[in-house]
């Protein structure tokens, strides 16, 4: 996967040092993954699962 790099953003593949940021940002909150195909995570564990799931899955 590409890494897209512009003057203000910087758009990357996950890794797993990401879950922590990942867990307390967005994936644990009902309201922001709401519209996802998964519920919001219970703890940071279910995140690094995920995103370990998600890097098995690249090409």
């Amino acid at each position: 996967m590409k890494q897209i790099e512009t003057p203000r953003l910087l758009l990357r593949p996950f890794t797993l040092d990401d879950a922590s940021a990942m867990f307390s940002n967005w994936a644990n909150d009902p309201e922001v993954t709401k519209y996802m195909t998964w519920n919001p995570h219970q703890n940071e564990e279910v995140t690094k699962a995920i995103i370990k799931m998600w890097l098995k899955e690249e090409p």
